[in-house]
């Protein structure tokens, strides 16, 4: 007859709590014990690094995966937690993954921006980018209408209407005339009997 344990969990039961510690502090990647204060970092900034990271481990956009790995990283933050929720989705990379995190976050917490610091330079580079493009392109199109268009050939009325259909004609665009109003309908009158 197989033996139950039923009434406790694994953290209740004397016989499981060394085996259950032990596996979970061996699987902390090294670097993952600076405190980090969540606080101090930029919420939205590091959801969207998740994101790119996870597309970049498994080679296409997971948003579940994105939601629940950046979920773990609120409050308190446990390294053993946010590892093996890592490793439900990044499998044998998940290790790296939180190394990489944690790094991110510790110079994150550090910048008054809660950012770190090379990945502000790199949105202000991005941005100085989309802004030149946007100059280049406003200028060239402002010099493209201040530019004279070049005048069509222009032809006498007779030519135009003798010879090839051409798109642009000398005569002025006539105006459609307006439909004429019909009255509304009235039903004959009934006659009136005398009598």
């Amino acid at each position: 007859m197989p033996i139950r344990f039923t009434g406790s969990t694994l953290a209740q039961d004397s016989r499981f709590k060394k085996r259950n510690q032990s596996s979970a502090s061996s699987r902390i990647p090294p670097g993952c014990k600076t405190p980090i204060d969540m606080k101090n970092v930029d919420k939205k900034w590091f959801s969207k690094w998740i994101e790119a990271q996870v597309k970049t481990i498994l080679g296409h956009s997971d948003p579940i995966a994105s939601s629940t790995i950046a979920a773990t990283f609120s409050g308190r933050l446990n390294a053993g937690k946010i590892m093996e929720t890592a490793n439900m989705f990044l499998g044998k990379k998940a290790p790296d993954f939180v190394q990489l995190a944690w790094a991110k976050l510790a110079k994150a917490q550090k910048s008054p921006s809660g950012m770190p610091v090379s990945d502000v330079k790199a949105a202000a580079d991005r941005m100085r980018a989309v802004v030149a493009t946007r100059k280049a392109i406003q200028s060239s199109s402002r010099q493209a209408t201040a530019a004279p268009a070049t005048a069509p050939d222009r032809q006498s009325k007779e030519e135009t209407r003798e010879g090839d259909w051409r798109p642009y004609t000398t005569e002025p665009r006539r105006a459609t005339p307006p439909r004429p109003v019909t009255p509304p309908c009235r039903s004959p009158p009934t006659p009136v009997w005398e009598g």
